[in-house]
């Protein structure tokens, strides 16, 4: 979302229920999701951030972002070793 300011939480919910039930449809699936702003959960800013380095580090094979969390992160050193 690069416009993430411009972007209502409600909006966002609507766009993503519509393309999820366009999906969803012909498997005759169900779910139940809850989109939060972000600033309600900080703690869920790490999270991301740990996720984007690996897809980062396998995608673009650029392990600086990934190396930095390493540092700080026994189990991250751990995967970087296993890449």
């Amino acid at each position: 979302m690069s416009r993430r300011n411009k972007t209502t939480n409600d909006r966002f919910n609507q766009v993503l229920g519509d393309a999820l039930c366009k999906e969803m449809y012909a498997e005759r699936l169900s779910y139940q999701a809850e989109i939060v702003k972000s600033e309600e959960y900080p703690e869920l800013w790490i999270i991301d951030y740990m996720l984007w380095a690996v897809q980062r580090c396998l995608l673009k094979k650029e392990k600086r972002f990934l190396n930095a969390l390493a540092v700080e992160c026994r189990l991250f050193r751990t995967m970087k070793e296993r890449i």
